[in-house]
């Protein structure tokens, strides 16, 4: 027998088999996955496509708020993020992606949520949610840098807990952004210690100049997943002194797409994209600009 819903707490092996669609489809580290499951999973936001009690597919929803320029205003609105939608491989090819993501458009209509949200995992699958209704709306720069093979002076890095980090963003966001609650800044900030770097204020002076999300995965590899400048500091000064901080290894950083083109003379990318559940009248203005914090890649 088929069916479709929440994880039930008479699945007592439900964790395990979330677990190996993890492993298979998203290549998921034993760390990483017991990092999820004590500080992020919930059973009442996991959705399963089980058959015979065996579960072949899950959609994860996350509560989250869209805030958006409507009609010269900003607005809020309750939105949800779909995390880790998977199927087995050996259940590939029956449209249970398809078939979960029906039942949660219903479902979330249900519940009066306004815009569900996503980051596809592969580039080739923004035209697979663009025929589930989807629409590019978030997008993001992304610059490199090759090792600066010299240190950098006078400027800290220091590290904040996940409920001080989330209080600066919510203060530097740009306007047009996913605002997370508290409890998800717990994940964030231990998946960014799992891979050796952690949540910062970048300090110069005694004073906080940035906000800074890093992730050290080699020596020589540091990826800098949040870079939000405090008004008036310069991007170009804030990501010079994140090289000196790593000087043998090459940087990649990602920033809000918001004025960013004329600063680094690069285009932005497409960084997630929405389902809208509200009549076309109602709907916010389209800019292309949208920033997602902490894209789950």
């Amino acid at each position: 027998m088929q069916s479709i819903g929440f994880v039930s707490q008479r699945q007592p092996d439900a964790v395990e088999q979330l677990k190996a669609i993890w492993r298979a489809c998203f290549d998921a580290e034993e760390e990483y996955l017991r990092l999820y499951f004590s500080t992020r999973y919930r059973p009442d936001q996991t959705l399963v496509w089980e058959e015979d009690g065996q579960i072949l597919g899950m959609l994860t929803l996350l509560p989250c708020t869209l805030r958006a320029l409507c009609e010269g205003e900003w607005r809020l609105y309750r939105a949800s993020y779909l995390l880790a939608v998977g199927t087995l491989p050996q259940a590939q090819g029956r449209q249970i992606a398809t078939q979960l993501l029906q039942f949660a458009d219903k479902y979330l209509q249900e519940q009066g949520i306004e815009a569900a949200v996503l980051y596809p995992a592969e580039p080739s699958l923004y035209r697979f949610y663009e025929k589930r209704g989807y629409e590019v709306w978030f997008s993001r720069s992304i610059l490199s840098f090759p090792p600066l093979m010299q240190k950098g002076t006078g400027w800290e890095l220091q590290p904040l807990s996940a409920g001080q980090y989330h209080r600066e963003q919510l203060r530097l966001l740009p306007q047009e952004a996913v605002l997370w609650p508290r409890d998800a800044l717990l994940f964030v900030e231990g998946e960014s210690r799992l891979y050796r770097g952690d949540l910062y204020a970048l300090c110069k002076g005694g004073r906080q100049r940035a906000l800074c999300n890093l992730y050290r995965y080699t020596p020589d590899e540091v990826i800098v997943k949040e870079l939000l400048a405090e008004p008036g500091q310069p991007q170009e000064e804030l990501v010079q002194a994140l090289r000196g901080f790593f000087p043998r290894a090459a940087l990649s950083v990602r920033l809000p797409a918001e004025d960013n083109f004329d600063k680094w003379g690069q285009e932005p990318v497409p960084a997630g994209m929405v389902r809208w559940y509200l009549p076309t009248d109602n709907r916010p203005e389209k800019t292309g600009l949208a920033y997602l914090p902490f894209i789950l890649d």
